[in-house]
């Protein structure tokens, strides 16, 4: 008996526990990784989508998680739309990050993550979750005759104060 064809598969879910390692990141981008090529996503699709997931998770277990915590990953996806759940446990004397994002210095070597994220997710929420954090990631499939483009990989500047405004660490961007 053959598998069912990607238009008739199921809605893949799954939950994930890991260690606050960076180690531990891998699998984890081979399980989602696998979930959206079974269903039918394009080659660029799942690049984004793992990147995204990957920089979440990068930041629950460098900024978000005390070493080898639990982190919570959540993950459900169907043809055309999936949806990520990253959790982390906190650090003492941490904080979940608020406001817009923050482009940083060009010398800086971190603060992209949600950058990266939300230049590549169709929708980012970040928020605290108890003495942590979460963030949901929200992807729609393109579809296959509009791949990705460089272009399409960075946040475009708008106006300062509406929608979307990306703020640098000197003031607003736009």
């Amino acid at each position: 008996m053959s598998a069912a064809p990607a238009s008739r598969r199921p809605r893949a879910r799954r939950t994930l526990r890991i260690p606050a390692d960076l180690g531990a990141l891998p699998p984890v981008r081979d399980h989602i990784a696998d979930a959206l090529e079974r269903r039918g996503w394009s080659r660029e699709d799942v690049w984004r989508v793992v990147l995204a997931v990957h920089e979440a998770l990068t930041n629950a277990v460098e900024h978000g998680s005390t070493s080898g915590a639990p982190v919570k990953v959540r993950f459900a996806v169907g043809r055309t739309r999936a949806r990520m759940w990253i959790r982390d446990g906190g650090r003492p004397g941490g904080r979940s990050p608020a406001g817009p994002v923050v482009v940083p210095p060009i010398g800086q070597p971190h603060g992209r993550g949600r950058l990266i994220m939300e230049a590549l997710a169709d929708a980012v929420d970040t928020r605290a979750s108890g003495p942590g954090t979460r963030v949901d990631l929200v992807f729609l499939r393109h579809p296959a005759s509009a791949p990705m483009t460089a272009s399409a990989a960075w946040p475009v500047p708008r106006p300062s104060g509406s929608p979307g405004a990306l703020t640098t660490a000197s003031g607003p961007r736009g």
